[in-house]
């Protein structure tokens, strides 16, 4: 081999290593993003979209890995109760008798929804927020958010609706709700009262603006429901990112031979 030989091939063999690094270094990021991204809203409810005598609200935006998904209720409430604090509430139930949680579970007093990947993708859930339910300081209506994950076994979180009475937003953190493909969640709900008993559940509109939920600005108006998140994607989609990154390494050095 002469030597203007011997140097074109010692370029060739830096070029190779230097796309080695390169295409493991798209492998690299990929993985990290899909690893470290923030959470954001997955799914939402709008204002706009819910109708108060309706036993069905569905969701105004969904990631577009999941499906769509509905607030639906248990029989231990219904819906089209239209006296009450909140003029301009979003959803409005009544019929609730139940005044702790075991007798919240006995009634199926619940509202509820699922979260559900439409592919292979997994999420993660890191909270669920709903704009206040209820400010009344002399009668206090407790939540408790529960979960498919353990057949709604234990309390996930719990709010009472005069604690966050400040903020306007009833927030429920969801800790272990992670690598899930679908997810049914139930928020029990029970009246505690001095002297007497509720009935009624107002999930208000008037306590609460686009300000007090900044995740879904430029989602939805009138955010009511948010749930926040990560969906992951699945290792094949990572996979295809990696291949694509190689293929136009690849086409590089085709083209600068």
């Amino acid at each position: 081999m002469d030597f203007s030989s011997a140097m074109r091939a010692l370029r060739n063999r830096t070029k190779e290593n230097k796309m080695k690094k390169q295409l493991l270094a798209i492998v690299a990021i990929t993985a990290i993003c899909a690893t470290t991204a923030s959470a954001a809203v997955i799914v939402g409810w709008d204002n706009d979209d819910a109708v108060h005598y309706s036993d069905n609200w569905a969701s105004t935006y969904n990631d577009t890995a999941l499906n769509g998904s509905t607030i639906t209720h248990g029989a231990g409430i219904a819906t089209g109760y239209t006296g009450g604090p909140g003029a301009t509430a979003a959803m409005k139930y009544t019929g609730l008798a139940s005044t702790d949680m075991a007798s919240a579970v006995t009634d199926n007093a619940y509202l509820a929804f699922t979260v559900a990947a439409s592919g292979s993708d997994t999420f993660d859930i890191s909270s669920i927020q709903i704009a206040d339910v209820n400010m009344n300081a002399a009668s206090t209506l407790m939540m408790e958010l529960r979960s498919s994950v353990d057949g709604f076994a234990s309390t996930l979180s719990s709010n009472d609706t005069t604690s966050d009475a400040a903020e306007g937003i009833e927030e429920f953190l969801t800790a272990g709700i992670t690598g899930q493909t679908s997810v049914d969640f139930r928020i029990y709900t029970y009246w505690t009262v001095n002297g007497g008993t509720g009935t009624g559940i107002h999930i208000r509109d008037d306590k609460t603006t686009i300000t007090d939920f900044p995740d879904a600005a430029g989602l939805m108006s009138d955010p009511m429901v948010l749930v926040n998140g990560t969906v992951i994607p699945e290792p094949a989609t990572l996979g295809m990112v990696a291949l694509f990154g190689g293929g136009l390494l690849f086409i590089r050095r085709r083209l600068m031979l």
